[in-house]
């Protein structure tokens, strides 16, 4: 299963100053690759509207319903 999972940027961007390990700018430069490449997901899933274990919740549903 091919799971497209987003956030926004401006979250990403603050955890980039919060976390003290990554570099300020790095989010916003993977996410000029991630998920143009004109990826077709099986599903997407927003873990900033959702939670972690709504999302897994919803992915193993449907890996179950299609046999996966």
């Amino acid at each position: 299963m091919f799971v497209g999972v987003h956030y926004p940027l401006y979250e990403l961007e603050l955890m980039d100053k919060l976390s003290g390990d990554r570099l300020i700018g790095q989010a916003k430069k993977q996410l000029e690759f991630v998920h143009q490449q004109k990826e077709v997901y099986d599903i997407q899933i927003d873990t900033y509207k959702n939670s972690i274990k709504s999302s897994n919740d919803l992915i193993v549903r449907i890996c179950l319903e299609q046999n996966i």
